[in-house]
């Protein structure tokens, strides 16, 4: 628009997808689409049809939104009917913080995947779980690193493009990948970290959201370590919802699993 290739003068529907991260202006992109809003005239913008869409709705973010949108007509969704009906939430108590790897591998060698994305909180985390993955027979791409540092963004075009194309079926990564990103064969995620942080509910629900899309069936699979097992309950509370605990026992977990992975 800044080189005049689009006239934003035929304009008539703006729509704004993943709205919490697009207009906040502490984000990359909130500052440009402003700037988009801003270039329309006063006449223009009186007849633009605005649409945002997010899965949450900050109270900051809800401000600005207003700023662009007077007089908005708002549709709330319940959190209670956030969680999409077709994924079946899991927990496994894996006692101690250094057993989760062990039984990630243990889930892996039971567990029948078509696609699966698994999370973690840091890009240490993430490129030390792949090396142990790598070394205990499973094949892992990974998002955020590699053994020379941390990825450009065409690599990790490159490895995200693998993983659409059904060349790699296990993808390691960070939050970069829990928005926006629809791949149809996810039919597992791994919580290996709970999420933390302030909007740590929110990040909850958009990592599982990357399975169970267009009414196919999914499975979230969260580790809890003994530290962290109350954030289940926090999770059960905040969302009104049922999740299956796993045993530690191979088979048992593997007879769990079949009726819901097929």
């Amino acid at each position: 628009m800044k080189k005049r290739i689009i006239d934003p003068n035929g304009f008539r529907i703006f729509v704004v997808d993943e709205a919490d991260q697009m207009i906040d202006e502490e984000q990359s992109m909130g500052g440009q689409v402003l700037d988009i809003h801003r270039m329309l005239s006063k006449d223009q913008r009186k007849e633009l049809q605005i649409l945002f869409f997010s899965a949450t709705w900050p109270d900051y973010v809800a401000k600005l939104a207003k700023s662009m949108v007077p007089r908005p007509n708002i549709i709330h969704v319940k959190k209670e009917d956030l969680t999409l009906t077709t994924i079946t939430q899991t927990f496994m108590n894996v006692g101690r913080d250094d057993n989760k790897r062990n039984k990630l591998s243990e889930l892996y060698s039971v567990m029948n995947v078509g696609q699966s994305i698994i999370f973690v909180n840091t890009r240490q985390t993430a490129f030390d779980l792949a090396t142990f993955m790598k070394s205990s027979g499973h094949a892992v791409s990974l998002i955020t690193g590699t053994q020379k540092g941390y990825l450009e963004v065409a690599e990790r075009d490159k490895v995200m493009q693998e993983f659409r194309d059904l060349v790699t079926r296990v993808l390691i990564s960070t939050d970069v990948l829990s928005r926006g990103i629809d791949v149809p064969s996810v039919t597992v995620v791994v919580n290996y970290d709970l999420p933390n942080g302030s909007e740590k509910m929110e990040t909850y629900l958009h990592r599982i959201g990357r399975t169970g899309r267009f009414g196919k069936k999914g499975l979230a699979v969260n580790l809890a370590s003994d530290r962290d097992r109350h954030r289940i309950d926090e999770i059960k509370r905040f969302y009104n919802c049922d999740m299956l605990e796993l045993s530690g026992d191979v088979e048992e977990v593997e007879a769990m699993l079949k009726p819901i992975l097929g």
